[in-house]
């Protein structure tokens, strides 16, 4: 068979391979554009972690998380949560991360459980402050912690049953406005008790 009549031969066989691939591109580009997060009206995007036991908003897309405690020990822990990072200038990083862990069998009451929270952090490094806050009927406390490198912005909760952590993260040289911030940190909004 000449080239002539081979390319005739194959051309219509493959007419509906190309058509499936192609069909096969816009349905990825479809469900990507479905699942893309969309920004509020006031270009903040919302994020509740796996089990929706909180809400948070912030100004850059999040991404869900859970972690489960997998190994064999009398208490399980359960974490869920959300994070983001936003680039800015001269490569530095800012972290947006909120979470709840929920260990199984922790009978110990919320006053006991946020003072161990707030120690196991001070084992980070010294609080820079520290001041009471409450979210809704929740009491709990924001402080500031630093490294050479990095600077957070804490505010820790224990709810009956959950412990929960809102905090921000950056570079020492490309600090975020304090508005946004505050805005970050006082979204933090607990669905489930």
């Amino acid at each position: 068979m000449d080239r002539r009549h081979a390319s005739r031969s194959l051309c219509p066989a493959l007419v509906p391979c190309v058509a499936l691939v192609v069909l096969g591109f816009v349905a990825l580009a479809a469900h990507a554009a479905e699942k893309a997060p969309v920004p509020g009206t006031d270009g903040w995007y919302d994020a509740t972690p796996p089990d929706g036991s909180f809400h948070v908003r912030g100004p850059v897309p999040f991404q869900a998380f859970l972690q489960e405690d997998d190994e064999p020990s009398a208490a399980k822990a359960r974490t869920d949560g959300v994070r983001a990072s936003q680039s800015g200038a001269f490569d530095s990083i800012t972290k947006y991360i909120a979470s709840c862990s929920v260990l199984q069998g922790d009978e110990r009451s919320a006053p006991v459980r946020l003072e161990a929270m707030l120690a196991n952090w001070k084992k980070q490094a010294d609080f820079l402050y520290r001041k009471p806050v409450r979210s809704g009927k929740l009491d709990g406390f924001e402080f500031e912690i630093a490294d050479p490198k990095k600077t957070l912005r804490v505010r820790v909760f224990a709810a009956r049953g959950r412990d929960c952590t809102v905090l921000v993260q950056w570079n020492h040289y490309a600090k975020p406005r304090e508005d946004e911030i505050v805005r970050f940190l006082d979204s933090f909004t607990l669905r489930k008790p």
